[in-house]
């Protein structure tokens, strides 16, 4: 299916939809786009409705002004499935957007059936006090120079034009920098089944998600071997397999 778009939270937002079934929401990371699921929407859409928002100031939805927050994605993400009209959708995020998806489960259970979060973080401490303040002084080049193809990407599938990447880059990178977080109380509260997935060469530390993994009270944890911070796509026959086997799960019984 081509892409469409659907008007919410003031956002002109560009989705596409593939297959016939329950809802499942692949959400992407920062400064990326849907092609992050590129080797994950073919095989998903045999099984899901699989769709794929884009966020505002990225790929193809356009930036509207004002900062970018995790509340603020958030916020944007609810406003899509109710105004899609989903409810007990999988959600699956991808870095920022495992972020987006446990903040959506604990605003809003009811949209929600299973979570799987992969290379995503909760609280500052993801990045030590050096890295946050080497983070906070780059400027769009050094963003070009250490992601060059989320930037690349960026500047091919934008409606804003090349001239809007000086613009967005910082607040991406004051996004990531924040303190936003989910405290252990709203982590304990997400009753939904997830699953928890990184890698052994992540750029998240294994530390910060060995205790999302504790916080969560249905958590299952994966540890993706040989891959990095981009492992959906180093690795997707494995990841691929891990997720379809944990969705497909039956619920386990309580001990």
């Amino acid at each position: 299916m081509s892409g469409q778009h659907v008007s919410a939270a003031g956002l002109r937002i560009y989705f596409e939809e593939y297959g016939e079934g329950k809802p499942l929401l692949f959400l992407h990371g920062g400064l990326c786009t849907i092609e992050t699921f590129s080797k994950q929407v073919p095989v998903f859409l045999k099984h899901y409705r699989v769709l794929l928002p884009e966020r505002r100031g990225h790929g193809r939805t356009p930036d509207v002004g004002g900062e970018f927050t995790y509340e603020v994605m958030v916020d944007d993400t609810i406003a899509f499935m109710d105004a899609m009209d989903l409810n007990d959708s999988v959600l699956v995020g991808h870095s920022d957007g495992a972020n987006i998806a446990l903040a959506v489960a604990v605003s809003r259970p009811d949209l929600v059936s299973k979570i799987v979060a992969i290379s995503g973080t909760f609280s500052p401490d993801n990045l030590t006090p050096e890295e946050r303040n080497t983070m906070r002084s780059w400027g769009p080049e050094d963003l070009r120079r250490f992601l060059p193809k989320l930037v690349a990407d960026y500047e091919r599938y934008t409606p804003d034009g090349q001239r809007q990447y000086p613009v967005v880059c910082p607040k991406v990178l004051k996004m990531w920098t924040s303190d936003w977080e989910l405290t252990a109380e709203q982590l304990g509260s997400i009753a939904r089944p997830t699953l928890i997935m990184s890698a052994d060469r992540d750029l998240v530390p294994l530390h910060h998600t060995l205790k999302l993994f504790e916080a969560v009270p249905k958590a299952e944890l994966c540890i993706a071997p040989g891959a990095t911070h981009f492992l959906i796509s180093e690795k997707p026959r494995f990841a691929n397999d891990v997720i379809l086997d944990f969705l497909s799960a039956a619920p386990k019984e309580e001990s």
